[in-house]
């Protein structure tokens, strides 16, 4: 997360009637407020990285267990197949 020149800043908070520590924190509080927007605009915010990783992960798990179906209802098939005799 970049850290922004506080001393552009100031003026902005220079009315306010707290001692400057505090008005540099207001600084570096809005600073991060607006950093998690602009991060959340672009979808690269932690949260979005997150769940991005793990639809991914499930995206595979579900495509595996298709496969997983898929092959299984063959096996099925196979082993009903000599059962009805055959194909005809």
């Amino acid at each position: 997360m970049s850290v922004p020149d506080i001393e552009r800043y100031r003026a902005h908070v220079a009315g306010i009637n707290l001692p400057q520590a505090l008005k540099d924190e207001m600084i570096l509080i809005v600073w991060r407020m607006m950093q998690d927007e602009i991060d959340r605009a672009y979808g690269t915010s932690p949260v979005q990285q997150i769940l991005h990783i793990e639809e991914e992960k499930r995206s595979k798990m579900d495509a595996e267990h298709a496969k997983f179906l898929l092959q299984s209802m063959k096996e099925k098939r196979a082993k009903r197949a000599p059962e009805c005799g055959g194909p005809r």
